[in-house]
């Protein structure tokens, strides 16, 4: 017989099983012998080997699908393979595209993490993000507009150069971060502004949107030498997952600060909201249909799994 209180219960188990939210399944860094001193940046490759850079440590750092070390590769300096600060990776067909961000290049390592070649730009680089045919985009801090964001051949020809609807020609309030759907659209978040853009894989304007719950840019603060810049980070990552849908990370300005994730179609609709369990200034969503995060100030990389349908 089933009561009153039988369908209340079930009415709850329910609602709890339609719920979005995280499960983690995996932290890497916790370990003495695979301590991180400072997350730059993650990606998982088409085995689950997970790579992390460590800008302090200047090395990529290798773990497996279990979260076990297995080595690491660079070290600090100017020479090939060596970096000054990485972060930014990510990841095509064996090849690793590691930002030095300090510096104006790009490294290109195997997933073996062997050293292959660098790239040189045209200033500091602030994102990477490959394309589904391995072309690099590449997008720098500059008050140059022709010079914010640009595509690349993995010999390091130019192919094309995109021109963002939002920037200013300011370095600091240009920032950008990037990524790549799976049909070869490039996602374009800026950082201090409230403004997402969309471009076609040949590099033509497609649209634009905001995270309508949020303010138009970052407050500003004054240099000594009089110049304006950002006070704080209003949008601060985004990826994309294996259908298209794109993951905004909030940053200072969301309800609970670079916890919340924006999620939205191509068309600009927010589908849902997330809270990640912890504070995190990146947000990777992996091939694999993982999604990854810094927490414990910069140390650690947690994997989740999303539970719950998004839209």
């Amino acid at each position: 017989m089933v009561t009153l209180a039988t369908l209340s219960i079930s009415v709850r188990m329910a609602r709890a099983q339609s719920e979005l939210g995280f499960k983690k399944v995996l932290s890497v860094g916790v370990d003495a012998e695979a301590a991180i001193v400072q997350v730059g940046g993650v990606a998982e490759d088409s085995l689950g080997y997970i790579h992390v850079t460590d800008q302090v440590d200047c090395s990529v750092k290798k773990f497996d699908k279990y979260g076990k070390y297995l080595g690491k590769a660079g070290r600090y300096g100017r020479g090939e393979g060596e970096f000054q600060g990485p972060r930014k990776i990510s990841i095509h067909d064996g090849l690793l595209a590691i930002s030095d961000s300090p510096t104006a290049v790009v490294h290109i390592f195997g997933t073996d993490h062997t050293y292959r070649h660098s790239l040189t730009m045209p200033s500091a680089v602030g994102d990477v993000a490959f394309d589904k045919r391995g072309r690099l985009y590449v997008a720098c801090y500059t008050d140059y507009l022709e010079n914010l964001l640009i595509l690349y051949d993995l010999e390091g020809q130019i192919v094309n150069r995109v021109a963002c609807k939002a920037a200013r020609g300011d370095m600091f309030f240009d920032a950008v971060s990037i990524s790549v759907t799976p049909e070869n659209n490039l996602v374009v978040v800026y950082r201090h502004f409230n403004v997402i853009e969309l471009y076609s894989p040949e590099g033509e304007f497609a649209k634009s949107f905001s995270v309508t719950s949020l303010p138009l840019q970052s407050k500003a603060k004054k240099l000594p030498n009089g110049r304006s810049v950002p006070a704080d980070v209003l949008l601060a990552d985004v990826g994309v997952d294996g259908i298209g849908r794109i993951y905004i990370l909030g940053g200072a300005y969301s309800p609970t600060p670079y916890r919340d994730v924006y999620i939205f179609d191509q068309k600009g609709n927010l589908l849902n909201t997330l809270t990640l369990p912890e504070v995190s200034g990146v947000l990777v969503l992996s091939n694999r249909g993982n999604l990854f995060t810094r927490e414990k100030q910069r140390t650690i990389v947690s994997k989740y799994e999303i539970i719950g349908k998004i839209e």
